[in-house]
């Protein structure tokens, strides 16, 4: 069975897919979501600022904004500082 993923990391792995433009359908394929709750995660990133939405030849595509490269800077600095905390807590 899988482990059910935070709100946290969803956003993370939305955000981690932007950093280079990319389509509504690549993004949820690649960060494993089913369109109806991706729509709710990009209408509140696009609230928060941390993505915005970019024509690309014609296209909409969406892309990540400089506060959500912080977001992801802050994230990843957190889940190595309890990684750490964890491993020398029970080894």
């Amino acid at each position: 069975m899988h482990e059910r993923r935070s709100k946290f990391e969803i956003i993370y792995e939305i955000l981690c897919r932007t950093q280079t433009p990319a389509s509504k359908t690549k993004i949820v394929y690649g960060a494993n979501l089913n369109f109806k709750l991706a729509e709710k995660y990009f209408s509140l990133l696009e609230e928060m600022s941390l993505l915005e939405k970019v024509k690309i030849d014609g296209k909409t595509c969406y892309a990540i904004t400089e506060k959500g490269r912080e977001f992801i800077k802050r994230y990843e600095e957190l889940a190595k500082d309890i990684s750490k905390d964890v491993i020398a807590k029970y080894l």
